[in-house]
C-alpha cells in the first residue's frame, strides 16, 4: 500500500500510544510545522481503519466531551516501519545527489 503523507504521519504520531482525533491532528501539525484540515485528517484515518492499518480503541472523556480514541495495529506498524526504511533510503539517495552536484550541496 502507498502511504499518502497524511497517513503517513497519523501512524507516525499514534505509533506510541492510542489517541483521539485532536490529539492527532495536534501531533501531526506538530511534525509538520503546518496545518492539516479535519476532513483531510478524518478522512486519512478513516482510509487506515478500512485498510486495517489502525482500528478504534475505546473512549475517554476529555475537556468535557466524548471522545473516540484510535490505535495503530501491527499491520500498521509494519507498514509504518516500512515507509520509514523508504524514506530513509530516499534520504540517503538525495544526500548524495546533493554532494555531487556542481553546487556541491550549498
Amino acid at each position: 500500500m502507498r502511504l499518502l503523507e497524511t497517513e503517513f504521519h497519523v501512524l507516525g504520531v499514534l505509533a506510541p500510544e492510542p489517541m483521539h482525533g485532536y490529539a492527532i491532528m495536534q501531533g501531526v501539525e506538530t511534525v509538520t510545522g503546518g496545518t492539516v484540515t479535519t476532513s483531510t485528517l478524518y478522512a486519512a484515518i478513516d482510509r487506515l481503519v478500512i485498510e486495517g492499518h489502525v482500528e478504534p480503541a475505546g473512549e475517554e472523556v476529555h475537556s468535557g466531551r466524548l471522545r473516540k480514541l484510535y490505535r495503530i495495529t501491527d499491520r500498521g506498524t509494519a507498514l509504518l516501519s516500512d515507509a520509514v526504511a523508504h524514506q530513509a533510503k530516499l534520504v540517503q539517495q538525495f544526500r548524495a545527489n546533493l554532494k555531487a552536484s556542481p553546487a556541491g550541496g550549498r
